[in-house]
């Protein structure tokens, strides 16, 4: 199993509705980058109908309305997102966008690059939102750093790998506050309707137990497998974090 499923109950049982709003918010967990499919979205959003919030939201029914997007932080649940330096479009205007209003572009005072600003992803978190769907965090713990460095040909070292993960660990309590308060944050946002729910998906093992095919895969050996239990270990320390985060919001919410 890849991931498990955390539910996180700020409020009473999810009753059953004539017509269920979903909103699905984080990262590219979330937005389905790398699920293939048309991917749709502002840009490199990558957003992709075979994430698993869309076929969560497929099983379940109702509205569905994915708001996540790769590369994204625990931030951007209630700060904008702002990508400085892009290049403008002919005639010194900048790109235009089929996602207004959560996409927009402003011309930077220089007059050759643009800035690109993705709203808050909780902007489309309300109290008629009945079912809040979440894979984030991965960005918030060098996910891209920690691939390139444990297992892309090229750039794979064991020092680098050693010391992302050496990173990872000292920012752990961080995130998992950060987690908690982006959670509640959440049930603030739809506290009038008692019936909504959120679900966390927590972050996938990178490696997981019973790994014969990591030496073939991934360049590791006899002589650095050590590397191996300590991508394991960090995993189990990830989602142990996540969970505390959801225990922690359920407290605080009173429940």
């Amino acid at each position: 199993m890849i991931a498990s499923l955390l539910f996180l109950l700020l409020a009473s049982s999810l009753q059953a509705f004539a017509q269920i709003s979903i909103v699905g918010i984080g990262d590219s967990y979330a937005s389905g980058n790398g699920a293939l499919g048309f991917y749709t979205g502002p840009y490199e959003c990558y957003r992709s109908p075979n994430s698993w919030l869309a076929q969560a939201a497929d099983k379940i029914g109702g509205v569905y309305l994915n708001r996540g997007c790769s590369d994204g932080v625990i931030s951007h649940l209630e700060n904008a997102r702002v990508n400085t330096g892009l290049r403008r479009a002919d005639g010194g205007t900048c790109p235009a966008t089929n996602f207004a209003p959560e996409e927009s572009y402003e011309l930077d005072s220089s007059g050759t690059t643009c800035t690109r600003f993705l709203q808050p992803q909780l902007n489309w978190v309300d109290s008629t939102t009945d079912l809040v769907l979440i894979g984030l965090g991965g960005n918030d713990l060098n996910f891209e750093t920690l691939v390139r460095s444990c297992f892309v040909g090229g750039s794979q070292s064991k020092t680098a790998c050693e010391n992302v993960m050496t990173t990872n660990i000292d920012l752990l309590p961080t995130f998992e506050a950060d987690m908690t308060a982006a959670l509640l944050a959440i049930n603030a946002k739809f506290s009038a309707n008692a019936d909504s729910k959120i679900v966390l998906m927590t972050f996938p093992h990178i490696i997981t137990e019973g790994r014969p095919w990591v030496e073939d895969c991934c360049g590791f050996s006899d002589g650095n497998m050590d590397i191996v239990d300590s991508l394991i270990d960090l995993g189990n320390a990830v989602q142990a974090r996540q969970l505390a985060a959801v225990l922690a919001a359920n407290t605080a919410a009173g429940t």
